[in-house]
């Protein structure tokens, strides 16, 4: 088995690979094939679209553009990208949400 782009994502996880390690150690010493590769980097590649919320997407780009142009809809967004995921993956709470340079 090989676990593609093997990382601990979110804030929630950050100090949680030893944990990781340790089942595919654990796995290995049972007699499993296990192999893994991660990232050469600290950040995920991505773009902000995967950030905005999935109902915001239907219709395509051009549809999710015109929304991101209607203030209301854009603050709804914002909104919905700030909040808790409940239950669901928000890649832009994982990331840890946005750092001043």
């Amino acid at each position: 088995m090989e676990v593609w782009h093997l990382k601990v994502s979110g804030k929630p996880r950050w100090g949680r690979m030893p944990h990781v390690l340790a089942k595919i150690d654990s796995a290995r010493a049972a007699g499993l094939d296990v192999t893994a590769n991660q990232y050469p980097y600290i950040a995920a590649a991505t773009s902000l679209d995967a950030s905005i919320p999935q109902w915001a997407h239907s219709g395509g780009m051009d549809s999710l553009i015109a929304r991101l142009k209607d203030p209301r809809r854009a603050r709804a967004f914002t909104k919905e990208m700030l909040r808790p995921a409940l239950g669901d993956e928000s890649t832009y709470e994982n990331a840890g949400a946005p750092t001043a340079s």
